[in-house]
């Protein structure tokens, strides 16, 4: 059996509406005849080198029958004065194997071992994994399990009660040859093959392809047609191989060039294609999931008939919202893990669905038995083979729910607030670690009395010392204060709303104004509003005028992630290519890597942070940066996968990831030129 898992990339390409007048023509399929990706990176999930990982906790109980879902105590934290410390959620499950006595799962910070009782050791960069980025998990002919990083060339085996590291990926594939070559269980995220042939594929930490047939080594890259930042690559057993980068790309096993199978650029939409996998007759499958506002599914493409058929759970209810994972057996059974539930379809065969409600099933495994074992972002779940029976879930003691860090506010009690995709928590310094919210959260902010003000799926909330009180019921992506201390909102449909003593104001519609929803609020002294979206900066004068910056007002970049008002109405924006500053005047400056001598540590940025005394605190996809005003002095730390930067009066600053929560101490940040 060939096993493929949760991967993360933007996946530019599939629009609902579209699909669903296509598929109400035929049924649960349909033939899409622009199909494809026009952006697409490999998710990078945070490790610096000098971490310090949550203890390896005690076994805990065994669970009990589907009900309800439990509630969560959260795990307290230690905050201690370390160079840097790291928490995340490790029953967040990316990856899951049976090896046919235990299981196994790879979680954010390290990889888990289930006993089939409910005990259970966690393994960590102490002991001897070499990041916590882990991704890719796989099981090879001799028994050894694998895992793979997205932030390390190299891979690491688990042998003889111990992990054994690889600096290279070349150099473990080459030592254990012939077992990975007859896997038991492969992964696309670390290497693909197919019976009958010699060769492994594999991709490269760079977002290349490399073969191996046990002598020669065969690199293929842009050049021969790869498309950039491939992550995942499997293989049919006929041959064809498929990799996922920027887009599809796919050829021949022994062809050095490639076609590009890039075909749904002409759709508008944002989604991520989390999976792959390839089907006896040849057809490549692809698991996607969409923004907030957009559901996913699965697609594939018939290979030999050159068309695609699309499968939704707008049309079928069967089908999970936001597929992580699609797997195809031999026999034609197709396996689905999404968002609320797994469905499995056995070839004439009604399709049955396992709902787990306020759960993301991601990846599955199976014993000899054929019970099913669920890796979702609750803990560890089985199920029947039939489904009929489920249980669940097994659980580690954690910190946080859910290890994407979404947004961090500080509250009247210098507490930290954490919005994850999990929930919200509440960090106090004496670490006892609390959760506020359950529930996929977007954004934090205080409101000038120092109660928060929590945006999240199910709506809008004030939370202060007595507890929470709801305001709207429906999902709200951004907030912001405005200089006369009330509070603004947008709604996932793009309706800006204003707090008007017990009540919520409309004030207008962002949305239909810019062309795209708001991704970020801030409100200047003259009251105008900024936001961001992905077609440029909107800007909504206090008389209702509307004007929608692009780059040739100064952006770098249409792409605007994040957006913050400084001291003097000095407007700051992180975008996609690099950082943008607008004066009160309307004199643009722009900040590119180059510009500030790798201050700024990577043009595509995704938060900016600007603090009453003019510092500015910056996330990018490769670390964090800080600017001081007086004279335009950087300092940087390199982390990976960094999406939120808050500072704290102790001297340290949080930074919230796409892996987990990091602490870092001020003093560990390496300053522009380096001394």
């Amino acid at each position: 059996m060939r096993r493929n898992t949760l991967s993360a990339a933007l996946f530019l390409g599939l629009m609902v509406a579209l699909l669903a007048a296509m598929l109400s023509m035929t049924g649960c399929a349909a033939v899409w005849v622009t199909p494809t990706p026009t952006r697409l990176a490999p998710t990078i999930t945070p490790t610096p080198t000098r971490t310090r990982p949550a203890a390896t906790p005690t076994p805990y109980p065994t669970p009990t029958r589907i009900g309800p879902t439990p509630t969560i105590a959260l795990a307290p934290i230690s905050l201690e004065d370390a160079p840097l410390a790291f928490w995340s959620d490790p029953n967040d499950i990316s990856a899951l194997l049976h090896d046919g006595e235990v299981i196994w799962a790879t979680v954010q910070g390290g990889v888990i071992r289930w006993q089939e009782n409910g005990s259970y050791r966690l393994w960590t960069l102490d002991d001897g994994l070499a990041s916590q980025a882990v991704r890719g998990l796989a099981l090879d002919g001799e028994g050894r399990i694998w895992v793979g990083y997205a932030d390390q060339d190299g891979w690491s085996c688990f042998q003889d009660a111990a992990w054994r590291h690889y600096a290279t990926r070349q150099k473990a594939v080459e030592t254990h040859y012939e077992a990975l070559l007859s896997a038991r269980q492969t992964d696309p995220r670390l290497w693909s093959s197919r019976p009958e042939s010699d060769w492994i594929w594999l991709t490269t930490l760079e977002g290349r392809v490399r073969s191996y047939d046990g002598s020669r080594w065969r690199l293929y890259t842009e050049y021969n047609g790869i498309t950039r930042g491939t992550w995942l690559i499997d293989i049919s057993d006929e041959g064809q191989v498929w990799a996922i980068g920027q887009g599809v790309s796919t050829c021949e096993e022994g062809d050095v060039w490639w076609q590009d199978h890039s075909l749904f650029a002409d759709i508008p939409g944002s989604y991520a294609i989390n999976d792959l996998a390839v089907d006896k007759t040849g057809g490549m499958w692809l698991a996607y999931g969409g923004d907030t506002e957009e559901a996913g599914g699965v697609c594939c493409l018939h290979w030999e008939e050159n068309r695609w058929a699309g499968y939704l759970h707008a049309l079928n209810p069967s089908i999970p919202t936001k597929v992580h994972s699609v797997v195809v057996d031999p026999d034609g059974t197709i396996w689905l893990c999404g968002e609320g539930g797994f469905s499995f379809h056995h070839p004439g065969t009604p399709w049955k669905t396992l709902p787990l409600e306020g759960v993301d099933v991601k990846s599955f495994g199976r014993d000899a038995q054929g019970t099913l074992w669920l890796g979702t972002s609750r803990g560890l779940w089985q199920a029947s083979a039939d489904g009929g029976t489920v249980i669940g879930p097994w659980r580690v003691p954690a910190p946080l729910l859910g290890s994407q860090v979404r947004d961090l506010a500080w509250d009247e009690k210098d507490q930290l607030w954490v919005a994850t995709t999990g929930g919200v928590s509440i960090i106090p310094r004496d670490g006892q670690t609390r959760l506020m919210r359950d529930g996929e959260s977007f954004a934090l902010v205080a409101g000038e009395d120092g109660a928060v003000f929590v945006g999240d799926n199910q709506g809008l909330t004030y939370c202060d010392a007595t507890g929470c009180e709801s305001l709207l019921d429906e999902a709200v992506v951004a907030l912001a204060v405005g200089p006369e201390g009330s509070v603004y909102a947008c709604t996932q449909a793009g309706m800006l709303l204003r707090q008007e003593t017990d009540s919520l104001e409309e004030v207008a519609d962002l949305a239909s104004l810019a062309g795209c929803p708001p991704r970020d609020l801030a409100i200047d002294g003259q009251g105008t509003v900024w936001f961001a979206c992905a077609e440029g900066l909107g800007q909504l004068a206090a008389d209702g005028t509307f004007y929608l910056n692009t780059v040739a007002d100064g952006l770098l970049s249409e792409d605007v992630r994040a957006v913050a008002v400084g001291p003097e109405d000095v407007l700051w924006m992180a975008t996609a290519k690099g950082l943008a500053r607008r004066r009160a005047d309307g004199r643009w400056t722009r900040f590119t890597t180059d510009s500030t001598e790798g201050g700024l540590r990577d043009m595509q940025m995704w938060d900016v942070n600007a603090m009453a005394d003019g510092v500015l605190w910056m996330a990018t996809e490769k670390g964090i940066s800080r600017r001081l005003p007086e004279n335009a002095d950087w300092f940087y730390f390199d982390l990976p996968g960094a999406r939120r930067v808050m500072p704290s009066e102790d001297g340290s600053v949080w930074i919230g990831t796409v892996g987990g929560l990091y602490r870092l101490r001020i003093d560990q940040l390496v300053a522009i030129p380096e001394s």
